[in-house]
């Protein structure tokens, strides 16, 4: 791995940490079921929500994807062994 390589790492590391702290809250109140919000993660926005697991799992997803393609993208080409 080069140092190139590792910049994409950080940045999925970061990512994941971020949408860790502050993951996606379905609210289900009386007016309105499933209202989608961002929220910290040790303050809920009410006590009728929870954390959206399957959309912060395809987030994380993404974030590998993207990272995995950048990853290699940077991959040194001069053939050393």
């Amino acid at each position: 791995m080069n140092n190139k390589q590792k910049i994409p790492l950080w940045i999925a590391i970061g990512f994941i940490l971020l949408t860790l702290i502050f993951p996606p809250f379905v609210i289900y109140n009386k007016g309105q079921i499933g209202v989608l919000e961002y929220s910290f993660i040790l303050k809920p926005p009410s006590s009728y929500s929870t954390v959206d697991i399957e959309l912060l799992l395809t987030q994380w997803l993404g974030i590998l994807i993207v990272s995995a393609i950048a990853f290699f993208l940077f991959k040194d080409n001069r053939g050393d062994k």
